[in-house]
């Protein structure tokens, strides 16, 4: 990791090389904003964000840059935008939204692969963590149109995805040819396909892998397999994406064995959450420990949505306290002017490890989804 010192040379030198000096310059200045908004109003900003990073295309643009820009646009992440444009349209009562939503799907059905999978955009090779996340949106929108032709781009996905299936892991076509447990929201929306068709057939495998995570999870609850790659520790983004993926299992099945091992990680992060006036940090490993102090906002965004999606399976209180403190700091750090209104860095500080000098666009999506959560439950005492 680099030190302050070397950080600061490096942000020195970029200034002379940026295509956006401007932009920079006026999204630190309005780092200093720290004001808190309703969540109706926070919700609205980082939403319209997510609507000028639509790109023509009908994708979402992968980040905006401080060095290279605008980006393009990015397959999986647009696939699980979907479904949280359609429920800011619902809950702003708001057609722009829900039609950005649709234009998205248009772009899905388009750079769909004739095998039914979906590429990564950078070196364009078909990958299950993907093709699962476009899943997701494909899903949604057949619920929501009901038209056919999403439920044969579903099922083709789906199709691709268990056939790539090795028993019960993805590895030739996983990212770096590494099995990883984050892997359960690719099941978790394979289990849905199958129930929108229900076909049992298809849940049993989707099912496979979920027991896989969990045969993966330590005695302490901490998950093997829950980073990009088997050499780095993981980022607080995908640890916190196991939990969601599981927690959509277990919002089907009701199995209790499934919120078992959800709890056994959860309440870790939980008090840890909790402690003093600290955020969870970037990076963890195996023994929960801290090894990169810095914020991955990102996943910090997820857990506030799984910690209010386990106050409503357990009341317990501390998980929405949790909540509500991970969202009111995100609340500070959402930008509230420049041409980065609404959006987030991806690290704190925004030259940390995790996204260094981006502004990624799931950061807004899983935001969003997360306020929305907690609007549900705004009046419940703590």
């Amino acid at each position: 990791m680099k030190s302050i010192k070397e950080r600061v040379y490096l942000l020195y030198g970029l200034l002379h090389s940026l295509k956006s000096p401007k932009i920079l310059l006026s999204s630190l200045s309005a780092y200093r904003d720290k004001n808190i908004y309703e969540s109706r109003e926070s919700i609205k900003l980082a939403s319209e964000w997510l609507l000028m990073m639509q790109n023509s295309d009908g994708g979402f643009s992968r980040k905006y840059s401080f060095i290279t820009a605008r980006d393009k646009s990015y397959i999986e992440t647009t696939g699980y935008i979907i479904p949280t444009l359609i429920d800011v349209s619902s809950y702003l009562n708001d057609e722009s939204y829900r039609d950005s939503a649709l234009n998205a799907g248009e772009f899905l059905l388009r750079v769909q692969n004739s095998d039914g999978s979906f590429c990564e955009i950078d070196e364009s090779k078909p990958l299950v963590f993907d093709t699962g996340q476009c899943l997701i949106g494909l899903n949604r929108l057949y619920l929501l149109t009901e038209e056919k032709r999403y439920l044969d781009a579903s099922s083709r996905a789906v199709r691709w995805l268990l056939n790539v299936l090795e028993e019960d892991k993805w590895v030739e076509f996983a990212y770096n040819k590494q099995p990883h447990t984050y892997y359960s929201r690719v099941a978790s929306a394979i289990y849905k396909y199958a129930e929108i068709v229900d076909d049992s057939s298809i849940k049993k495998r989707a099912l496979k892998q979920i027991e896989w995570v969990m045969k993966n999870q330590n005695e302490n609850g901490f998950f093997n397999y829950s980073s990009f790659l088997d050499t780095t520790e993981p980022y607080l983004h995908t640890l916190v994406y196991i939990l969601e993926g599981l927690l959509d299992i277990y919002d089907a099945t009701q199995e209790r064995e499934i919120l078992d091992v959800i709890l056994k990680n959860s309440e870790h992060f939980k008090e840890l959450s909790l402690q003093n006036k600290t955020q969870l940090c970037s990076q963890y490993n195996k023994n929960f420990e801290c090894i990169n102090s810095e914020v991955c906002v990102t996943g910090l965004a997820q857990w506030a949505g799984v910690s209010m999606r386990l106050y409503e399976i357990t009341q317990d209180s501390s998980y929405k306290r949790s909540t509500q403190k991970t969202l009111n700091y995100l609340k500070t750090k959402q930008i509230k002017s420049s041409m980065m209104r609404g959006g987030f860095s991806a690290s704190i500080p925004f030259y940390g490890k995790y996204g260094s000098f981006d502004f990624v666009n799931w950061t807004n999506k899983f935001f969003i989804d997360s306020l929305l959560k907690s609007e549900n439950f705004k009046g419940d005492k703590v």
